[in-house]
C-alpha cells in the first residue's frame, strides 16, 4: 500500500497562489502578499527570495540547457507584465504581455522559448531573453491554462469548454474538443505517455490523448477543479481543489476521499492511508478549509507540492512503495528507510539513508538497486551489509534491471552498470532524448537494450550492453510505437536469437528479431503484454482475454506451430485497460484500471521444458512432454530441437503431433551427409532461402549443385541462373530443368536470358546427371559417406528425394 507523507508549513499571509521547483531541489512560491519565497526540499523555509510590486499567477523555471543547471524563472503578473528573474531574486526582464492579466507562463521542453497567456485571449512566443517572437493564438475568452506537447511542436490550451491543439511552427491542422460541460480552468500535458488531464467547473476531471479520445471522466466532486498537473515520469497526475488533493493514477482511478474537516487530501495509485497531524488539522480548521491553487512536482516525481489558497505550502512524499522479487519484497517506508522481507526465512533487514532521501528503488535478479538524490547503492539479496556504492550526477527517473547488468536513466543519458557497481556503457544515438523516456519505452536484456527512438517514434534503435553503440540498422515499424520488451533469457541452445515485442498505437503486438529485423504479428487489440522472467513464455491481454505463447520464437522456425502453443483464458475479471505487472514462473500479476491487483495461473510445463531445452536435457524433455500430452508442449519441444540441430528430437515431437510432411522433411535432412548442406536445409525449414543459400555458397568448396537446386525448388530461376554464369557451372543443369518445368505446364519461354543461353549451350540430361553424381559423389566422400547414384533415366527425379543420396 502506498502511502504519503505530508508536511505543511503556512509561511505566506495570503492566498498563495502558484509554485515551482528548480533543478536544484529548491521551492519557490507564490502569494498575493507578493512575496516570493523559498523552500528547501524537505520543506524548511530559505527565507525572502523578492518581494514583487503587483500580485503573480503564475510561474516557471526555465529547464537545463547543456550541462549547466539553469538560474531563471519567469512570472507572469495580474498587470499583464511578463518577468525574467534569477534565482537569487534580481529581475532581469519585464514587460508589457497582456491587456489585462497574465495568467499563464510556461516554458518549451528544451527551454529556448517562453509561452505566456491571457485575459485577452492571446498566447504569446518569447525568445528566452524576453523578446517577442509570435502570436500563436488569438480568442475572445481568456486563456485559464495551457500546456507544451510532447514533441514540443504543438500547444494545448483551453477556452471555455474546449480543448484546443494548436500546432508550432508548422502547417498542421489545428483540432479542438468540448471537453467539459463547464468552464475549463486547469490542464497539463505529459511529455512521456503523451497523455493530457484537464480539470473544470463541472466539478470533474478527465484524461484525454492528443487526439481529444477521452478515457477517463471522474466523479462530480463538491468543488470545481483548480489545479491539475503530470508527474514527469507520467505514472500520476495530481488534482487540486477546494480541500482537495487527489494523487490518480495515469488511467485517471484514484483511492482517496473527501475529508471535509483535514483540509487536503492525497492518494495515490493503490489505497492511501495517512494520519495528519494536530498541528495541520487546527491550522486548516483555523482557515476555514482551502483551496489547492497550483501543483507542482520535483524533477524525480516522488515528491508534490501544493500551493494552499489558506497561504500554506503543502509538501507530500511518495512513500511505501513496494518492489517484489521471488522470495524478497522490499518497501520504501520512510523517505529514507528500505525495510526488506525474506518471506520464506522470515528475515527482516532494515536500510537507512541517513544522508538523502531514496529517489528510486529496483528488486530482482537477486539484487536490490537504490538511488538517493546523490548516490547509488547496490545490494545482493545475499548480504545487506556491505553494498556497492557510486556517486550519481543527476537525479535517477527509472532503475531498470537484468541478468548481468542495469540500466539507470537520468534526463541527460542512459547508463548501464555491473552488479559491482562499474560503468559499462552509455547508449547514445542521434536524436536520443533521454528525458522523454520511460518504462514502456526502453527494455534491457543481457546483451542488449532497446529504445523508442523520440525523433521517430516508428523506430526503435537497439544497442550493445559492453560497447552502448547502435547493432546495425534501427527496427522500423509502420506505425507509432508505444512499448518494447526485450527477453531476458540468455541466448542459449533452447533460444534462437535476441527477441523484442513491439505494441504500436493501433493495439497490435508484433515480435521481432533484433539481429535481422524480421517480423511476426502475433495479435491485435492487445491492452498489455510481458516477457516471463525465467523463459521464453509470453503473455498479452487482448480483447478480453488472456493469451499464453508458451514458445513465440515457434514463429521464426515453424510458424504453422505457433497457433498450437497458444493458450486463451476468459480475462474479464481483468476489465480493461489492465496492466501486467509482471510475468514470473507460473503467476501473472495485473494491476486492473481501478487499481486493484489481479493474479492469474498458468500452467508451468512450458517454463520446466524450456529449461530443460536450454541445457540440452532432450530425454527429460521427452518425459515431461509425454507426461503432459500437450500438444503445445510437443510443438515447442520440436521448435527447441530444430533451432539446437537436434534431429532426432525433431523427428520425436513431430511424429507425436501428426505433423506428417514435416516429419518426412525432418527424416530427409538427417540423410544428408554434409553439415553445411544439413544446416542450410534447416534454414530452408525456416523459411529464410537467401540464407539457405548463402550457407551453400560459402562452404568450402561451395557446394553450387545444391544451392541452384535449391532456387530451382522454390522457382526463383532468375537466382539460378544468376549463380551457374557466375561460377560457369551447371548452366546446362538450370536450362534443362527450365525445359521440364517448361514442357510440365505445356508453357513457351519468354524470358530473353533462357532464349539467348539455349541457343548457345547444348545440354543432355546423361551430362547433367553425370556432373550432379560427381558432385554428390565428392561431397560424400569428403565427410566419410559413400554415394550412392540414382538409376538413370531420360530425366531425372525430382530430387526432393535423392539429393540425400
Amino acid at each position: 500500500m502506498v502511502r504519503l507523507e505530508l508536511v505543511e508549513k503556512r509561511a505566506h499571509d495570503q492566498i498563495a497562489t502558484c509554485a515551482t521547483w528548480a533543478p536544484t531541489n529548491v521551492l519557490y512560491s507564490c502569494s498575493d502578499d507578493k512575496d516570493i519565497l523559498k523552500w528547501g526540499v524537505d520543506g524548511e523555509s530559505a527565507g525572502k527570495c523578492a518581494q514583487l510590486d503587483t500580485y503573480p499567477t503564475s510561474i516557471a523555471w526555465m529547464p537545463n540547457i547543456g550541462k549547466g543547471a539553469s538560474d531563471v524563472f519567469a512570472l507572469s503578473c495580474a498587470d499583464g507584465t511578463l518577468r525574467l528573474m534569477t534565482g537569487g531574486g534580481r529581475e532581469e526582464k519585464k514587460v508589457a504581455a497582456h491587456h489585462g492579466a497574465a495568467l499563464r507562463v510556461v516554458w518549451n521542453f528544451e527551454g529556448s522559448a517562453l509561452y505566456s497567456a491571457g485575459e485577452d485571449g492571446e498566447i504569446k512566443v518569447w525568445s528566452k531573453s524576453g523578446n517577442l517572437r509570435s502570436t500563436l493564438v488569438k480568442k475572445d475568452h481568456p486563456i485559464y491554462s495551457f500546456a507544451t506537447g510532447p514533441g514540443g511542436d504543438q500547444v494545448a490550451f483551453v477556452c471555455e469548454r474546449k480543448i484546443h491543439v494548436e500546432p508550432v511552427g508548422e502547417r498542421k491542422n489545428s483540432t479542438s474538443w468540448v471537453a467539459h460541460d463547464q468552464v475549463v480552468l486547469a490542464l497539463d500535458w505529459n511529455h512521456v505517455t503523451g497523455l493530457l488531464v484537464s480539470g473544470a467547473e463541472d466539478c470533474k476531471y478527465k484524461v484525454w490523448d492528443h487526439f481529444g479520445r477521452q478515457l477517463y471522466q471522474s466523479q462530480p466532486f463538491a468543488h470545481v477543479i483548480t489545479a491539475v498537473a503530470w508527474s514527469p515520469n507520467g505514472a500520476y497526475f495530481a488534482v487540486g481543489a477546494y480541500n482537495m488533493l487527489r494523487l490518480c493514477d495515469k488511467t485517471g482511478w484514484s483511492c482517496c476521499r473527501e475529508r471535509p474537516n483535514s483540509g487536503s487530501i492525497l492518494c495515490g495509485n493503490q489505497p492511501v492511508s495517512w494520519d495528519v497531524g494536530a498541528k495541520l488539522q487546527n491550522s486548516l480548521a483555523r482557515s476555514n478549509r482551502s483551496s489547492v491553487m497550483d501543483l507542482a512536482w520535483t524533477s524525480d516525481g516522488t515528491q508534490l507540492v501544493g500551493a494552499g489558497g489558506n497561504g500554506s505550502v503543502v509538501f507530500g512524499n511518495l512513500v511505501e512503495r513496494k518492489q517484489e522479487w521471488n522470495n524478497y519484497e522490499a518497501t520504501l517506508v520512510g523517505q529514507r528507510q528500505i525495510q526488506v522481507q525474506g518471506v520464506l526465512n522470515e528475515t527482516y533487514e532494515s536500510l537507512d539513508f541517513n544522508r538523502d532521501r531514496v529517489v528510486e528503488m529496483a528488486l530482482g535478479y537477486g539484487y536490490l538497486v537504490v538511488s538517493t538524490t546523490t548516490q547509488c547503492f547496490v545490494y545482493s539479496v545475499s548480504n545487506f551489509n556491505t553494498p556497492y556504492i557510486f556517486d550519481s550526477p543527476e537525479t535517477v527517473s527509472l532503475i531498470e534491471l537484468a541478468e548481468k547488468f542495469f540500466l539507470v536513466l537520468t534526463p541527460s543519458a542512459i547508463t548501464v552498470y555491473s552488479y559491482d557497481g562499474r560503468k559499462v556503457s552509455q547508449p547514445r544515438f542521434h536524436g536520443l532524448r533521454t528525458e522523454s523516456l520511460s518504462a514502456s519505452s526502453l527494455s534491457l536484456a543481457a546483451d542488449c537494450v532497446a529504445v523508442i527512438d523520440p525523433s521517430d517514434r516508428k523506430q526503435v534503435r537497439c544497442c550493445d550492453v559492453l560497447t552502448g553503440k547502435p547493432m546495425g540498422d534501427p527496427i522500423a515499424h509502420k506505425a507509432e510505437v508505444v512499448y518494447v520488451a526485450l527477453n531476458q533469457t540468455p541466448a542459449t541452445s533452447g533460444s534462437v536469437e535476441r527477441q523484442l515485442i513491439v505494441i504500436d498505437r493501433n493495439a497490435e503486438l508484433f515480435l521481432y528479431l533484433v539481429s535481422t529485423g524480421k517480423s511476426y504479428k502475433l495479435h491485435t487489440q492487445v491492452d498489455t503484454a510481458a516477457w516471463n522472467a525465467t523463459s521464453e513464455s509470453l503473455c498479452a491481454i487482448a480483447d478480453g482475454r488472456l493469451l499464453v505463447w508458451c514458445y513465440p520464437a515457434i514463429a521464426f522456425t515453424d510458424r504453422d506451430l505457433l497457433p498450437r502453443t497458444l493458450t486463451t483464458k476468459d480475462g474479464a475479471e481483468f476489465g480493461k485497460l489492465s496492466t501486467i505487472v509482471s510475468f514470473n514462473a507460473s503467476r501473472i500479476t495485473v494491476r486492473r484500471a481501478d487499481g486493484a491487483v489481479v493474479s492469474a495461473a498458468v500452467a508451468p510445463y512450458a517454463a520446466l521444458l524450456y529449461t530443460f531445452g536450454a541445457a540440452a536435457r532432450w530425454d527429460e524433455s521427452m518425459r515431461l512432454c509425454r507426461f503432459v500430452e500437450d500438444e503445445g508442449c510437443w510443438c515447442m519441444l520440436a521448435a527447441m530441437a530444430i533451432n539446437a540441430r537436434n534431429l532426432d528430437v525433431a523427428e520425436i515431437a513431430l511424429a507425436a503431433v501428426e505433423e506428417v510432411d514435416k516429419l518426412q522433411y525432418v527424416l530427409y535432412m538427417k540423410k544428408i551427409p554434409c553439415p553445411e548442406a544439413q544446416s542450410a536445409e534447416l534454414a530452408l525449414y525456416k523459411r529464410r532461402p537467401d540464407d539457405a543459400e548463402r550457407i551453400l555458397l560459402q562452404a568450402t568448396p561451395p557446394l553450387l549443385y545444391r544451392a541452384i537446386k535449391m532456387n530451382i525448388r522454390l522457382f526463383r530461376w532468375d537466382r539460378a541462373l544468376e549463380i551457374a554464369v557466375k561460377h560457369r557451372s551447371h548452366v546446362d543443369t538450370v536450362l534443362a530443368y527450365r525445359a521440364k518445368h517448361l514442357e510440365a505446364f505445356k508453357k513457351t519461354e519468354t524470358d530473353e536470358r533462357f532464349k539467348q543461353l539455349a541457343s548457345s549451350v547444348q545440354w543432355s540430361w546423361d551430362e547433367v546427371k553425370a556432373k550432379k553424381d560427381l558432385e554428390k559423389r565428392e561431397e560424400a566422400a569428403r565427410h566419410g559417406k559413400s554415394y550412392e547414384p540414382s538409376s538413370s533415366s531420360s530425366a531425372p527425379r525430382d530430387e526432393g528425394k535423392d539429393d540425400h543420396k
